[in-house]
């Protein structure tokens, strides 16, 4: 379903639809593709509604030459002339492919649109529609172009993540692909290969048993990995896909002795609140050693009322402690300042600056 995202209210000013919702544009089913405006220079048409989460990509919608009654022509403005460009668009891919589900043509079309600044934040995929590159047959294996962590790193480690220069058909990367993953201590057990949310099937996160052991690790993937039109593996960019040796992909890493401290990167609750409190969560960076983290750790905590007393530190996970006081309902501002020699399990102390 391809449905127009709306030509804004009586001032035809476009509106946000992530906070004035326009239907159809806004029903939550993901087959449905919603449609800004854009004009002959990428730019947003004034008129077009938008919306980071609610509204797909842009298509043009000013200026646009189309029939009217008695065999005439006429020019018109609006995101339902830009809407039938995507239609358009989504029948072609189904006439060439007419095996593919709704959700592989959305995602060719959203994986080929032109970002265009005016849309950046304003749309989901942050792009102008291209119905060229959309339709153009690809013959192209996909290939890596990121992995992480790389080179030298200080802590234990438990996933990679890596990135493909275009989306893989789901399924055809899991722990099957693996051809070897070694550390110091020998082979390293591969526990999931699964796509990263939000990354348009192109990023993959490889999970392990936690690795802390000082050295080199090294792992190997594919070739037989296929982009959405069955092509395999091309990691080295010449175009026969699928070589058993020359497009595996290989990279690695090295953990070295950890000499930097833990930092505090989120306490809860840290904004206004409207009901009583009783702990606040501090969440590190990296585990904690448990015992180096006590209530003397805590250097001050006042609210209205003036010092609160920390009646205990609750560890949470290896990098979340609460800290507990009596529950606390008087209207105002509260202050907690940690300090004290907290440490990392290397020993090293915290490092908050």
């Amino acid at each position: 379903v391809v449905a127009a995202a709306g030509n804004g209210g009586p001032d035809q000013v476009g509106d946000d639809n992530d906070s004035l919702a326009f239907f159809p544009g806004n029903f939550p089913q993901d087959n449905l593709l919603a449609v800004a405006a854009t004009d002959h220079n990428d730019n947003l048409a004034t008129f077009s509604n938008y919306g980071l989460t609610q509204v797909d990509l842009g298509a043009p919608g000013v200026g646009i030459f189309s029939t009217t009654p008695n065999n005439t022509y006429s020019t018109f403005n609006g995101t339902s002339m830009a809407t039938p460009h995507v239609t358009g668009a989504v029948a072609l891919l189904r006439s060439e492919h007419p095996d593919w589900s709704y959700a592989k043509i959305r995602d060719r079309i959203f994986d080929t649109v032109d970002l265009v600044p005016a849309l950046d934040a304003r749309s989901t995929t942050g792009g102008r529609l291209n119905v060229a590159v959309a339709v153009a047959p690809d013959n192209d294996g996909p290939n890596v172009i990121e992995s992480e962590p790389s080179g030298q790193v200080m802590k234990a480690q438990d996933r990679v993540t890596v990135t493909f220069d275009e989306r893989i058909e789901t399924g055809t990367f899991t722990t099957d692909d693996m051809v070897a993953f070694t550390g110091p201590l020998g082979n390293v057990n591969v526990v999931s290969v699964s796509p990263v949310p939000d990354s348009a099937g192109r990023q993959f996160e490889i999970v392990f048993e936690s690795q802390s052991a000082l050295g080199d690790y090294n792992f190997t993937f594919g070739p037989v990995i296929s982009d959405v039109f069955g092509n395999l593996m091309n990691q080295n960019g010449n175009g026969a896909n699928g070589e058993t040796t020359a497009d595996q992909f290989s990279a690695g890493f090295t953990i070295i002795p950890d000499t930097v401290g833990p930092f505090i990167v989120g306490v809860t609750p840290d904004l206004a609140v409207n009901v009583p409190v009783d702990r606040v969560r501090i969440t590190f960076d990296e585990p904690i050693s448990p015992a180096s983290l006590t209530i003397g750790g805590i250097t001050g905590f006042s609210g209205p009322g003036g010092p609160i007393t920390v009646t205990d530190i609750q560890p949470v996970s290896g990098t979340e402690f609460d800290v507990v006081f009596p529950t606390q309902d008087t209207l105002g501002s509260y202050r907690l300042t940690i300090g004290g020699p907290i440490t990392d399990i290397a020993g090293n102390l915290i490092d908050q600056d």
